[in-house]
């Protein structure tokens, strides 16, 4: 090359084609939903680290990096304390009265596993309706009436737990108020994928 204009058509070149490959072999991603807002003080600090870093990246002047670094170590420390008393905000807001517990075992839960088709007596069944249906006709199939003769070993086992429940229930103290972080190990060790007990079946009876 012969002169500086050919030489700077040349570097245009060149970037135009990185471009091109950056966008034809990445994808763009849209987030939605609510950002989380830091505050000012932690939003100071970032600027503040930001300017130092950029300091050191001219001059290469030793305290300026010491300072970003420090900076940076206080911000991560700084959003950590935010995040956590945001999350023990959350805790004590879950009542039990509405879907709150559900919906954050729901976003705690990493892997989302969509819902499969379910195999009904008649077909199988791929709407949400008719999954519905299917379960509203399993469940009205299993919790029917025992039928005769009853099990009256099983009848007299659920009538004493019952009772002994209730005469431990009256006579225990007020149970302590536990913390959060156990509330947060609890919900944390929630199984979403694990199915509903089975019911138990009384053993055959010799007649």
């Amino acid at each position: 090359m012969d002169s500086e204009a050919e030489i700077d058509e040349a570097i245009q070149k060149f970037t135009s084609y990185i471009t091109s490959a950056i966008n034809l072999s990445t994808r763009t991603k849209v987030i939605s939903g609510p950002f989380r807002q830091l505050p000012k003080e932690i939003l100071s600090k970032i600027r503040v680290k930001n300017r130092f870093r950029k300091l050191y990246q001219i001059t290469f002047f030793p305290p300026y990096k010491r300072k970003a670094y420090k900076l940076e170590k206080e911000i991560h420390k700084g959003i950590e304390t935010y995040d956590n008393n945001r999350w023990k905000e959350t805790i004590m807001d879950i009542n039990p009265e509405d879907n709150t517990l559900y919906d954050i075992n729901r976003k705690s839960s990493k892997n989302v596993i969509p819902t499969p088709t379910i195999l009904d007596t008649e077909e199988i069944k791929y709407t949400p309706l008719g999954k519905v249906n299917a379960f509203k006709h399993s469940l009205e199939n299993s919790f029917q009436k025992n039928p005769e003769p009853y099990c009256n070993l099983y009848i007299n086992e659920v009538n004493n737990s019952i009772n002994s429940y209730f005469n431990n229930f009256a006579t225990s103290s007020t149970p302590d108020l536990i913390s959060s972080q156990v509330v947060i190990n609890l919900i944390k060790r929630i199984n979403p994928l694990k199915a509903t007990n089975r019911p138990r079946w009384c053993p055959q009876q010799n007649h």
